[in-house]
């Protein structure tokens, strides 16, 4: 028991997160010299999961997409007119009309928007304060095309770095002295206030994106299609229709204009071309919300409990190790930090993929990854150094 509950163990483990903290004070502009580390520095292990390890959820069969190019404003409208043709509950709309342009294309879109029993437009939120919490502006299409329309924000949370991966979304953020919903969260609200309801109580700001897939994952429809009379709409009635950019030529063709990257990538590291339009990633966010299929976080408290605990029982063993098989230290704390190691993962990887938790064991790898070197150079010197200036002060 002497060496679980004594001083050495808790100077050594306050000694290593000193360390780790130092490290994570680092300028980024050590990163320049790492490219592996850059190629790598948005990855996250629950990637794997959504790529590798499981089987994504079907989509929500009520969402449709329709792809709207880059077609002038009359022929939007004109695609709106035969959309509602087959009465659809929603027609949300991921695009900005954000100054008149032609008259009679501006015209033809203002009358089929008004004419849209249930319409729901993008905004955008804009100046955020020094946090990051709260915004002050909101950017709208002119204020011709949504007189008939409820709004929502259609920004995305992307995670920081050269790649900017899109993982989680806020359902509402601050707005001024009040808040603001997002796309997806207001579609929700129309829709299926039950769900809307659900999405309000869990009382999370950011809430993961538990991803279905690409736009072949729900019905989609390219731009020219809406306007084929062999091409059968009435399958649309009842649904939520989601207009927007989907792909120049083609539906689903490779671009670079409003699209995105997320965890479904097919390259891990080294991404060069996002993965999902925009409209798609809303998709994606809105067939969870409908289905009330979340991925729970494990809170941070918990994720920093098991670090502390981990790290102070390694320290506490290896200081054991050191004094009874010095000899084969290295060989002993080496192979136990393999074996750690991995098994956090399969933890991380485990609990995603079968039980839709999220847990975040960095600190905790971290810690273990560090403690055995760190131990040694603890026991070995710093010991050492301590007693010598203690003698030398109360000499």
């Amino acid at each position: 028991m002497k060496y679980l509950f004594n001083l050495h163990n808790v100077l050594c483990s306050a000694f290593i997160l000193f360390v780790i903290y130092l490290l994570a004070l680092l300028p980024a502009q050590f990163e320049v010299l790492d490219p592996v580390g850059k190629a790598l520095e948005d990855f996250q292990l629950s990637d794997i999961v959504f790529t590798e390890l499981r089987e994504n959820p079907a989509a929500h069969e009520d969402i449709v997409l329709v792809n709207i190019k880059h077609l002038d404003r009359g022929t939007i409208g004109k695609q709106i007119d035969a959309l509602n043709e087959h009465n659809p509950a929603i027609i949300g709309i991921d695009a900005f009309f954000k100054e008149k342009k032609d008259f009679e294309n501006d015209f033809r879109l203002m009358l089929s928007l008004d004419a849209t029993d249930s319409l729901v437009m993008v905004t955008k939120l804009l100046n955020p304060d020094e946090d990051g919490e709260c915004f002050d502006s909101l950017q709208t299409s002119e204020s011709q095309f949504i007189e008939n329309a409820f709004s929502g924000y259609a920004n995305f949370i992307t995670s920081p770095g050269v790649f900017k991966t899109t993982r989680e979304f806020a359902p509402h953020f601050c707005y001024k002295d009040t808040f603001a919903l997002s796309f997806t969260s207001e579609i929700a609200r129309l829709h299926a206030p039950e769900a809307f309801e659900y999405l309000m109580s869990r009382g999370n700001n950011e809430e993961t994106i538990n991803w279905r897939g690409n736009y072949k994952k729900f019905f989609s429809i390219d731009a020219e299609d809406v306007f084929d009379e062999d091409f059968d709409l009435s399958f649309i009635e009842g649904k939520i229709i989601l207009m927007g950019f989907l792909g120049e030529r083609e539906i689903g063709e490779p671009s670079l204009e409003d699209t995105f990257f997320t965890p479904l990538n097919e390259v891990t590291g080294g991404r060069s071309v996002p993965d999902m339009f925009g409209v798609t990633v809303h998709a994606n966010i809105l067939s969870q919300i409908l289905d009330q299929d979340y991925i729970n976080a494990i809170p941070d408290s918990i994720n920093i409990i098991v670090a502390l605990l981990l790290l102070y029982l390694n320290v506490s063993f290896f200081m054991w190790v050191g004094n009874h098989y010095k000899i084969y230290y290295d060989l002993i704390t080496k192979s136990i930090q393999i074996v750690e190691v991995i098994i956090l993962f399969g933890i991380n990887l485990l609990a995603l993929s079968v039980f839709s938790w999220k847990a975040d064991f960095t600190i905790a790898i971290v810690a273990v990854l560090f403690c055995g070197d760190l131990t040694e150079l603890y026991v070995g010197s710093l010991v050492d150094i301590g007693r010598k200036i203690r003698n030398k002060l109360f000499s």
